[in-house]
């Protein structure tokens, strides 16, 4: 899993920068990511492909990521998948 800000998600895709990202780079990406989401066009695009493409803010989505990766490492533990 990458370390860092993550600046974007469609569904359950999402960006990630390095965690020694600038501020200001960062806050850039997701200003402009923030900005062509809430476009009609993109908006569009994403439904054709079956995708809500919503914005998320960076700790909000990193949020996401922290749990549902915990929540499918339970469900793989209580099905008692392995990695081969």
């Amino acid at each position: 899993m990458p370390s860092g800000d993550y600046v974007f998600a469609i569904d359950e895709w999402g960006l990630a920068a390095p965690a020694d990202t600038p501020k200001a780079v960062v806050d850039k990406l997701t200003g402009e990511i923030a900005r062509i989401v809430a476009t009609p066009a993109f908006k569009k695009k994403a439904a054709d492909l079956g995708a809500n493409g919503d914005y998320m803010p960076p700790a909000q989505l990193g949020e996401l990521n922290k749990a549902e990766l915990k929540h499918w490492a339970e469900v793989a533990k209580a099905s008692k998948i392995q990695a081969d």
